[in-house]
């Protein structure tokens, strides 16, 4: 089979390639058939055509994950001559079957009977050897990848990487420091230079693995049904991986009355780990992606302002510590829709506390904010700032755990302080969602891709009865994560619940927040500057 230059330069793209030469199942090889919807793969477009030089697939079962990394390594035996391929596994008869079953199986069963076989000068299970002096190895990570030990390469891939030994995993990476092939990628902020291409993927375990660990370093991209796009969850710009998370119910192969059989005859672990593609920490997720999709509202954006008609409710969370954050969100009820609406939720850059305080006062005001929550933990100064301005319309909260009446929201006298049980109150934000009772402004992703991180990185576990108190679920936030801004939801949610408490002005008081009666003028924390 000739072809002339200028379809060389179109079987470059690893998309075109495949369809050119690709069939599965004696079948063309299509990333999308208009005339049959099971026919379509343009989620794995994307993936196929990525140049960064580390990528991660967190996958389920049967969504094509082996059959990328064939396309892949078959692509790059035909377009990329005279460098190394390297693939392991855990075992060797995994490798072995991958070799003999799956790649050769592509090379043999390739349009043209078979077309891109006739380009191989050395088969073997270990080791082929292209025309184009193209070499591709096969081993796994078992004691230390001493059968890949010594050998240069310049892509490599990693899978069935959650049952793979961390010894083996550090010796393969060594085997691309000698590779030419080299990709300037920007890590927080700098620019970082990184030898040979890495594909990891696999069907992930249970949470605290090496697996679990290299995800995080991704910026985990979910496949978005309307959009037809990856949505990054972290900045790119910040992480060492792209990563791309592929479940079963985004797969339009498998239907959702086989989802949800396997939901009911399969263990949790399995159904979580083999057909939602997520980690297992024995816990469950009280909130998920799924129960946060069905709320957002992509023709509209986050408001920069309220009109005067519509009143709204605000929740704080203060940041603290190295790694926690201020976050502020704002619910407004929809009068149209009779919904809660999140107006406004922003993650504050500022650490400054008369800073903050400035800020949370103008947003109060852009906003007829009448009623605001915000956590006691690490807020103390920040509160008594705050009533000062605007009395008990600001209240303090307290989280209490195993109440024995933990519905009731208990106010202080002077209405300056709460105390509610804090899972209970979860409960009811997670119930929001999961009742389609929220609307959520989604036109800008990026805006809310860390928020909605905090909102599903918390899990649930049972707690036994004590003495003087019922059971109850209690919800944890697992070590490295934060969830910041889940709790500043939580905050604005108790404000609407019991509505605005409004501050009773004397005749001549303004709420507006002016140099006169600015609030650390009055306090006389106006000289601390930034070592507040």
């Amino acid at each position: 089979m000739e072809f002339n230059k200028e379809q060389v330069e179109v079987l470059k793209d690893p998309v075109n390639f495949t369809e050119t030469f690709g069939t599965v199942k004696g079948k063309d090889f299509k990333f999308y058939d208009p005339d049959d919807p099971k026919e379509d793969r343009r989620h794995l477009e994307d993936i196929y055509r990525d140049p960064h030089p580390r990528k991660i697939i967190l996958s389920s079962r049967q969504v094509e994950k082996t059959e990328t990394v064939v396309r892949n390594m078959l692509h790059k035996a035909f377009t990329v001559p005279h460098v190394t391929q390297v693939y392991a596994s855990p075992r060797l008869d995994q490798t072995y079957r991958f070799s003999n079953d799956r790649l050769r199986a592509g090379l043999k069963q390739s349009k043209g009977n078979g077309v891109l076989m006739n380009s191989l000068d050395k088969d073997s299970t270990k080791h082929m050897t292209f025309h184009n002096h193209h070499q591709m190895y096969f081993g796994s990570t078992y004691g230390e990848a001493d059968s890949l030990r010594g050998i240069t390469a310049d892509y490599l891939y990693f899978d069935e990487f959650q049952d793979m030994e961390e010894e083996g995993i550090a010796t393969l990476l060594e085997t691309l420091s000698h590779s030419e092939i080299t990709t300037d990628v920007e890590i927080n902020g700098e620019i970082t230079t990184l030898r040979g291409k890495v594909l990891i993927t696999g069907t992930p375990k249970n949470t605290g693995s090496l697996y679990e660990q290299y995800w995080e370093l991704s910026d985990q991209r979910y496949w978005d049904t309307e959009k037809k796009e990856w949505i990054p969850q972290k900045d790119p710009s910040k992480c060492l991986f792209r990563g791309y998370h592929m479940s079963q119910e985004m797969m339009p192969w498998i239907t959702d009355q086989e989802i949800e059989y396997k939901r009911q005859t399969y263990s949790e672990q399995k159904f979580i780990n083999e057909v939602k593609g997520e980690f297992y920490s024995g816990l469950a997720k009280p909130l998920q992606w799924s129960d946060i999709e069905p709320n957002l509202k992509y023709a509209t954006s986050l408001y920069r302002k309220l009109p005067i008609t519509r009143e709204a409710y605000m929740g704080i969370d203060w940041g603290g510590g190295q790694s926690a954050f201020t976050v502020v969100t704002i619910l407004a009820p929809n009068p149209e829709t009779d919904k809660l609406e999140m107006v406004y939720v922003e993650k504050f850059e500022e650490k400054h506390i008369p800073d903050q305080i400035r800020k949370i006062n103008q947003l109060m005001e852009d906003f007829n904010v009448t009623g605001v929550v915000a956590d006691l933990g690490f807020g103390q100064a920040q509160i008594q700032m705050l009533q000062e301005k605007w009395g008990n319309m600001v209240q303090s909260c307290y989280y209490t755990a195993g109440s024995k009446n933990p519905e009731d929201i208990n106010e202080s006298e002077d209405g300056m302080k709460l105390t509610v049980d804090r899972s209970n109150q979860l409960f009811k934000v997670f119930d929001l969602f999961k009742g389609e009772e929220i609307e959520i402004p989604y036109s800008n992703p990026d805006a809310l891709k860390e928020i909605f991180q905090h909102y599903t990185c918390v899990e649930a576990e049972p707690v036994a009865p004590s003495s003087g108190r019922t059971g109850y679920t209690k919800v944890i936030k697992p070590n490295s994560k934060n969830d910041d801004a889940l709790h500043s939801l939580n905050y604005a949610h108790i404000a609407y619940q019991i509505g605005s408490q409004k501050v009773d002005y004397t005749e001549g008081e303004t709420r507006e927040f002016t140099p006169e009666n600015d609030l650390l003028g009055m306090m006389g924390l106006g000289g601390f500057g930034n070592s507040f």
